[in-house]
């Protein structure tokens, strides 16, 4: 019943959500590599573990819009399972229910991975990574599994750079179960051998294609960089108190369950995931950006540490049965305040869908489309100059001109191919941000496609050349 209500809700907010620019971006890097083909951007060093898994749902789909979308809604619900054995290790079979139910129906799952980013994937092995050392932890034969937590963590951060924070969780949790310097040392080389049986073919295949730099943005050095010289980013930078009031919105449930983990964090098992939403405190305040999808990096540390701590109060009957009404309550508000009022989207399904139909009954599949909105190309089967689909770093001060030249084609490479060899053009607010001064003298509005979402307005346009 709990998994049957989790899919119906993970499903329709599959259907109901706008789709971004970044997931556009993710689909169409998928599509690319499964040509053969390689795209511009930092992606193979960013973020190839979730570029894998959207690939096979591409082929699985056949290509779908909502291909990563459904990928992530299953990780997101599969990412119950070595929850629950972690929270039952853990704690307690009591502590493991109460964090599936908080899992499964919590409106930040369900908002959040039901988008085609790579938070979903990124928490997925994180937990997976955590809950794999804790029971080599507490079990005697427990090799196998510290293996298989270093392969999960290497899994974990080749999705997103943040998962490194699920390191303070599995020190704590073994400093909380095992003092052994002995152990300790054997246990840290099993681990770090299953880290290097991802991380060293990684480096080989981004070496070849990118060089030291390539290297460089891998290991994260770049994020290192943004923060040192955060002035440059500020432009770029989202909203603080934004992000705030849809922390309030979508996740006020999640705040009363670190009200709770704060009350009960000289439990020692608490702190198991208490330190995990620490270790990520720390990066975000370092971080100078404030977008509102980084609070998807704080559920599963929030749910493991909250479960805990209320399971630990030992609460009457009656008591829990009002913690799991305020859940249910919360998250039914929560949920339908992100229907009415959407936290983000960029595009309508049916604008995507209509102007990609225009597309393909009106421009051959041999001719290249200029765009920054590479959602709709994705859906039509066109390709854009140079496989460009992630372009903001032209306008990002805080991106080297070195790393600019690493992974995307010359500025002024791109402007001379789209005046003398592009006859269409496809604008919406990205492609305008991105490329200011991109003349269009030479090309004709030939169409225009509606596409208001209930976050943005976004007009789209075709050009084509005279």
């Amino acid at each position: 019943m709990l998994v049957s209500l989790s899919v119906f809700l993970h499903t329709f907010f599959v259907w109901n959500q706008g789709f971004t620019n970044d997931e556009g971006a993710y689909l169409y890097d998928a599509r690319t590599i499964l040509g053969g083909e390689l795209p511009a951007g930092d992606v193979l060093t960013k973020a190839p573990v979730p570029i894998v898994f959207f690939a096979i749902g591409e082929i699985i789909t056949g290509k779908s819009l909502f291909a990563a979308r459904i990928v992530n809604g299953v990780v997101s619900i599969l990412t119950v399972i070595p929850l629950f054995f972690l929270l039952r290790a853990l704690h307690s079979e009591n502590a493991a229910r109460i964090g599936a139910l908080f899992w499964l129906l919590g409106s930040g799952a369900i908002v959040f991975h039901t988008m085609g980013h790579t938070q979903a994937i990124a928490n997925f092995f994180a937990v997976s990574s955590l809950c794999l050392f804790v029971l080599g932890v507490r079990l005697d034969s427990g090799i196998t599994k510290f293996f298989l937590a270093g392969v999960c963590f290497a899994l974990a951060y080749a999705s997103r750079k943040t998962a490194v924070a699920v390191l303070v969780p599995i020190i704590l949790s073994w400093i909380i179960f095992r003092y052994s310097r002995k152990e300790s040392i054997k246990v840290m080389q099993i681990f770090l051998l299953g880290v290097m049986s991802i991380c060293i073919p990684w480096l080989c295949i981004i070496y070849i294609l990118y060089d030291v730099p390539g290297i460089w943005h891998m290991f994260g050095g770049v994020y290192g960089n943004i923060v040192v010289h955060a002035q440059s980013i500020e432009a770029w930078a989202g909203s603080a108190e934004h992000m705030v009031q849809e922390a309030a919105r979508i996740g006020f449930f999640y705040g009363l369950l670190l009200v709770a983990v704060c009350i009960a964090i000289m439990r020692d098992r608490v702190l198991v995931g208490a330190g995990w939403v620490a270790s990520l405190t720390v990066l975000y305040w370092l971080w100078p950006t404030h977008l509102v999808e980084y609070l998807a990096d704080f559920i599963p540390s929030v749910v493991i540490a909250g479960s805990v701590a209320i399971v630990s109060f030992r609460l009457k009957q009656w008591q829990m049965y009002g913690v799991i009404g305020i859940f249910m309550c919360t998250t039914i508000a929560s949920l339908s305040s992100v229907y009415i009022k959407p936290w983000t989207g960029m595009f309508t399904r049916e604008a995507v869908w209509q102007s990609a139909q225009w597309l393909t009954e009106n421009v051959s599949l041999q001719e290249e489309i200029f765009t920054a909105a590479v959602i709709v190309p994705y859906v039509s089967g066109h390709r854009v100059p140079f496989h460009l689909s992630h372009p903001q770093w032209y306008r990002y001060s805080f991106i080297t001109e070195q790393d600019k030249n690493t992974f995307l084609p010359p500025y002024d490479q791109v402007q001379q191919t789209v005046q003398n060899n592009i006859s269409w053009i496809l604008r919406d607010q990205l492609t305008r941000y991105v490329y200011p001064d991109m003349s269009l003298k030479a090309f004709q509005k030939v169409y225009s496609i509606p596409n208001t979402t209930k976050f943005r307005q976004n007009l789209l346009r075709v050009y084509l050349r005279q």
